[in-house]
């Protein structure tokens, strides 16, 4: 409970839903997991679809591997981060570090589920860049996993994140009685 008053996040429900949209998806391509990237761009905008299944927005980058079934692993940028990654996250038991090699953490991950032969998804920017994710990190996933395809996936969050509940709906009136509420403010000072 703690953890929500410093770093508020909707409920568990809430993520349940989102996941079974996603999966949903996901089934209907034939993908076995999605491969999601972020990174600090647009005043951490580019962070937007790994926040939004996991809670966590990294200061430099980070990834997301999500499986069709099983847990999701959350990859940061910088071991520094941890702590505010573990306290933010929803996934705080599944948050590592790539310690500069995201390819490698993917792979053992992959390998862990036996995916090598799988269909894949790649999930880049806030469905403005198809698969905008360093090439360091794919050309290690078409080394390592030459029997497996990795397709663009990003359409995926896009699609997914349209379609609002009643609970974003009801952060969304929050936030914007919020900002009337500072707007009044600066009227009534000016």
């Amino acid at each position: 409970m703690e953890n929500e008053k410093l770093y508020p996040r909707f409920s568990d429900s809430e993520y349940r839903r989102r996941y079974r949209e996603i999966r949903k998806h996901m089934k209907k391509r034939g993908l076995s997991a999605l491969i999601f990237y972020g990174d600090s761009g647009m005043a951490g905008g580019n962070q937007a679809n790994i926040k939004y299944v996991t809670n966590y927005k990294d200061p430099v980058s980070s990834f997301l591997f999500f499986p069709l079934k099983g847990s999701s692993n959350l990859f940061i940028s910088n071991r520094l981060y941890l702590p505010y990654a573990k306290t933010a996250s929803n996934i705080p038991g599944r948050t590592d570090a790539v310690d500069y090699e995201p390819g490698k953490k993917i792979s053992q991950r992959i390998r862990q589920l036996g995916l090598e032969k799988s269909k894949i998804g790649l999930v880049g920017f806030r469905g403005i860049l198809k698969v905008s994710m360093p090439y360091s990190v794919i050309d290690e996933l078409r080394t390592n996993f030459k029997r497996a395809s990795f397709d663009d996936a990003t359409d995926i969050l896009a699609e997914v994140r349209l379609v609002k509940s009643d609970e974003e709906m009801r952060w969304f009136r929050k936030g914007a009685a919020l900002t009337d509420m500072a707007f009044y403010s600066l009227e009534q000072t000016s």
